[in-house]
Order: structure tokens, then C-alpha cells, then sequence
């Protein structure tokens, strides 16, 4: 499979649930949506059922714009944190694919995309890949597993800070793509 190329896009995937990647995403959001339009993505691998008119039962995939603020999901504290624009995608691995090629379709031209979501990483390869974990979780969860051996940062959560601060991360105008500052 040949992975789709996106250097707007930063892409974080969490060894676990609450290991801080929606926290870890929302300081690179605030930290940057003086400068740039970031589009927030959250893609859920649990698709939602669909009935056909003739009472057949699919599994499909959605997007939708998240425009309710301070309701707490994640989309929506991405928003609160200062993104463009923010969806939530319910998409199962059978349908990441098509996910993968049609993602840059939400963003305007010259905005930049910051995504959670581990699976799309088979698919796409982003401008950075950040894996979030709690530092107590020592064993990755097997789905990271593939993951680890393309390029990515491990980031370790604490529950107050980061060990990769998420203010090191920035845009480099002339190159159009996401990047770890080095002072």
C-alpha cells in the first residue's frame, strides 16, 4: 500500500485512552492559531450503523463539523483551543483509506492539519507522527506496535506536563510542512 504523503498534517495517536494526546494536541493549537488556521481532526475507529431503505444493515463512515463549543468531547476542546475549523470522523480500518484520500479536502488551502488517530498512519505519512502515552503505561498496546517502526516521537504524559514540550512544535513557512523546533 503506498502511503499518501501530507506534510500539513500532524498526526497523533495515543497508547491508550486519557494517555494526554487530546491535551498534548490542544497546547500545539493554542500555542499556533495566532499564526496559522489549524484544522482539528478526531477520528474515531467505531463506526456507527447505517439501515439501507430496504432494512439491510452497513457499517459506513461520517464526518461531521463539530461547532459546539465547551460540550467536552475532544473535537470540541480542540475547538475551544483555538482551532479553525474542527471534525470528527467515525471510521473503522476498512474505511481509513477513503478517509485518507479525501482528509485534505476539509482543510482551505494554506491552513494545516492536526489529526488524532493511530490507524491513519498506515495510510497517510504526516509532516510529524506523535505517539502519547501515560508514563506508566510501559507496554504499548498492540495496534502501536506496526506503528513504531515508521517514523514517529514518543511523547511521555504525566498528567501535569510533557516530556516533548508541545511548544517546540512548529510550521516552517517555506517548506509548508510541521516541524520540532531545535533552539
Amino acid at each position: 500500500m503506498t502511503e499518501i504523503r501530507m506534510p500539513r498534517l500532524l498526526l497523533i495517536a495515543g497508547n491508550g485512552r486519557n494517555s494526554g494526546k487530546t491535551t498534548f494536541a490542544c497546547s500545539v493549537i493554542r500555542n499556533l492559531n495566532r499564526q496559522y488556521a489549524i484544522i482539528a481532526i478526531k477520528i474515531s475507529p467505531h463506526p456507527y450503523s447505517t439501515v439501507t431503505e430496504n432494512g439491510e444493515t452497513g457499517i459506513t463512515f461520517g464526518i461531521s463539523e463539530e461547532t459546539v463549543s465547551l460540550s467536552g468531547k475532544d473535537s470540541s476542546r480542540m475547538l475551544d483551543a483555538g482551532a479553525f475549523k474542527s471534525f470528527f470522523i467515525t471510521a473503522n480500518e476498512s474505511h481509513l483509506n477513503k478517509v485518507a484520500e479525501s482528509i485534505e479536502m476539509l482543510a482551505p488551502p494554506g491552513s494545516y492539519i492536526l489529526c488524532e488517530s493511530g490507524g491513519l498512519r498506515k495510510h497517510i505519512e504526516p509532516g510529524l507522527f506523535f505517539i502519547v502515552s501515560r508514563k506508566e503505561n510501559v507496554e504499548l498496546k498492540p495496534t502501536l506496535n506496526e506503528l513504531t517502526k515508521k517514523e514517529h516521537v514518543f511523547v511521555r504524559f504525566d498528567g501535569d506536563a510533557f516530556d516533548t514540550d508541545p511548544l517546540e512544535i512548529g510550521i516552517d513557512d517555506a517548506k509548508k510542512q510541521w516541524i520540532i523546533r531545535n533552539d
